[in-house]
């Protein structure tokens, strides 16, 4: 029916009021109304609209900038946060003018259509249009899903730094195409400080965050050229070297290029950073398993079951789509592996050892498992790759370090 279409309206001042007019009358039930912001993501995660109608670089009547007008920057945040809080709920935009640059910035953070100045009728069928389309599109996508290929989507997850996250992400995905023979993908999620491409000795000319811009204004077809290959076939995304970068980029398109991502290839490997964000999000939301890497001392304990808690709680991660991995990263005692199955109430799915021949392939800008393959590392390295492919693999113990050797 009708009327159990939920619209929100956001906009602020005597343009709100301009806007509430053209909705009276409309097929929809009452109109929930919302200003810029926390206040209108608060609302959709309330009443999850099936319409968003945003205002944009409008005459507001309040101090938002010069003239009484919301700076757009303000304005398409909103949208963003909002396109990431409600995917489900189609999202148009009116505009006080005709600015293409405006239009794109728009579409780019979520928006789905772009209206100028419409009169009541034309804005009633537009968002009834626009309605249907995302109805008609959520329903082939469903249909489409269960037919579509699905990588294996790894997340390394590591809540203390210096753990070897890194380390762990970049050599899993060399191992995993040795070992299986199969399409894998790197990813760089470390967005701020990622360091996948230091570790291979690669000068990106692509980030994760051009491929993730290309996929939105160009569609798939256009990202196998661009992304970055090594000489076993593995495909690289790395982050970008500066931050500034990161304007572009919002939780929707991350998600869009992952799932992407996940129809070429077998295997997607995600390296995260070491804080719990909305890029984590986004990725713990594709992973089939996560791998959340610790070591044997009392901070990173900490730190580790911390992030276990927060993740099994909030059901992000389903207890059995995690496994802990242990790393000893620096030589010296560990603790022994009952107290760190104690701390972290987790078993230990796989062991990392201590090995300065991880330290030597970094300084070469290599890959452990290429600069010395027979390795301690490198070989357990190997065996964790097995492990996941569901191939026979008999995980190593702790190695037993102290200060000048075993």
């Amino acid at each position: 029916m009708a009327s159990e279409i939920r619209l929100l309206l956001v906009e602020e001042g005597r343009a709100r009021a301009d806007l509430r007019r053209l909705l009276e009358g409309g097929p929809w039930g009452p109109v929930v109304e919302a200003d810029y912001g926390s206040e209108a993501v608060a609302r959709a995660r309330e009443t999850r609209p099936d319409l968003i109608l945003v205002g944009l670089n409008r005459d507001t009547g309040g101090p938002h900038g010069a003239e009484g007008v919301v700076p757009p920057a303000r304005a398409l945040r909103t949208i963003e946060l909002l396109a990431a809080a409600c995917p489900q709920a189609a999202l148009v935009v009116v505009a006080g003018r005709d600015d293409r640059d405006l239009l794109r910035q728009a579409v780019r953070a979520g928006a789905r259509d772009f209206l100028i100045r419409p009169d009541r009728e034309t804005l009633r069928q537009a968002l009834l249009a626009v309605l249907a389309s995302e109805q008609r599109r959520r329903t082939l996508t469903a249909a489409a899903q269960t037919a579509l290929h699905t990588a294996e989507c790894v997340v390394v997850l590591g809540p203390r730094g210096g753990v070897g996250k890194t380390t762990l992400a970049v050599n899993l995905a060399v191992a995993l195409v040795r070992e299986t023979r199969s399409r894998v993908a790197l990813v760089d999620l470390d967005l701020q400080l990622g360091d996948v491409a230091l570790f291979l000795g690669l000068v990106p000319e692509r980030t994760v965050v051009d491929l993730a811009r290309q996929l939105a204004e160009h569609g798939p077809e256009t990202l196998g050229g661009l992304l970055h290959h090594d000489r076993s076939g593995l495909a690289i995304l790395p982050a970008p070297p500066h931050p500034e970068a990161l304007a572009d980029l919002n939780p929707a398109l991350l998600q869009s290029l992952l799932q992407h991502l996940g129809q070429v290839f077998d295997y997607l490997v995600v390296d995260t950073a070491p804080v719990l964000d909305e890029t984590l999000a986004v990725a713990l939301e594709q992973a089939t398993l996560t791998l959340l890497l610790t070591a044997p001392e009392l901070p990173a304990l900490k730190r580790a079951r911390v992030a276990l808690d927060l993740l099994l709680a909030s059901q992000t991660v389903p207890a059995g789509r995690l496994k802990v991995i242990l790393n000893q990263p620096w030589p010296g005692r560990a603790l022994p592996e009952e107290t760190v199955v104690r701390a972290l109430d987790q078993p230990v799915f796989w062991h990392l050892p201590y090995d300065p021949a991880v330290s030597l392939a970094l300084e070469a800008g290599r890959p452990c498992l290429d600069a010395h393959p027979r390795s301690r590392f490198s070989r357990s390295l190997t065996g964790l790759a097995r492990a996941l492919a569901g191939q026979p693999a008999a995980p190593p113990r702790l190695a037993r370090w102290r200060l000048f050797g075993r």
